[in-house]
């Protein structure tokens, strides 16, 4: 009989949300509103390698910079408080390749490129100057920051920030510039170490509300 109960209850809870968000994509972007987006960005972070042999180890800090062939993800969910201004939940992804700084011939397992994610996630905003289209906006998140290594499995959090702008060049669809800050956490224990990130990324967004 529970169990019943319990399946009419979860049935009924998701045909409301369904009905509220169908109800909810009225084109304005008043409401509850989802986007999600893909584009390129351009990567500036601090390198760390911590396995160097002996003669190389004065050269394990350095400064790179990762050209715009990186993949670039931007996805968002929340609510429109009018036409104007929206709150959402926010995730900002780069995704990349790093070398090693130092390579050894005698080892191939230390030339090979380490697949990264890195990127800003937490609450976010939006700001429209009209309240239809076509629009610029501007927009922020404020969160963590992650760098993640998919190699081998590991994650770093810590403090991130992001900001930009955008235009809504038609109904549902805009292009939206964005620059975000990071600061992960380090890991001695790993080979490669990525800090002190900043990020470029563009991004094209299809968004309905």
């Amino acid at each position: 009989m529970k169990s019943n109960y319990l399946k009419l209850l979860c049935t009924v809870l998701f045909l409301l949300v369904c009905t509220d968000f169908t109800m909810a994509l009225d084109n304005n972007r008043k409401g509850i509103t989802l986007g999600i987006g893909i584009g390129k960005s351009d990567l500036t972070f601090d390198l760390e390698q911590t396995n160097l042999p002996v003669p190389y180890n004065d050269i394990n800090l350095a400064r790179r910079r990762s050209n715009l062939n990186n993949m670039a993800t931007n996805f968002k969910i929340g609510y429109g408080i009018n036409n104007h201004f929206l709150l959402y939940w926010n995730s900002r992804v780069s995704w990349f390749g790093e070398g090693p700084l130092y390579s050894s011939l005698n080892d191939e397992s230390n030339n090979k490129i380490t697949s990264f994610i890195t990127g800003v996630a937490g609450l976010g905003f939006s700001w429209y100057f009209q309240d239809t289209v076509p629009s610029p906006f501007i927009c922020g998140t404020v969160g963590y920051s992650n760098v993640g290594n998919r190699d081998a499995g590991k994650n770093r959090t810590g403090f991130g920030l992001g900001f930009g702008a955008g235009y809504e060049f038609s109904r549902h669809w805009n292009a939206e510039l964005a620059f975000n800050l990071g600061a992960p956490g380090e890991n001695k224990a790993d080979d490669l170490i990525i800090t002190n990130i900043f990020c470029c990324m563009i991004t094209l967004n299809w968004v309905i509300y």
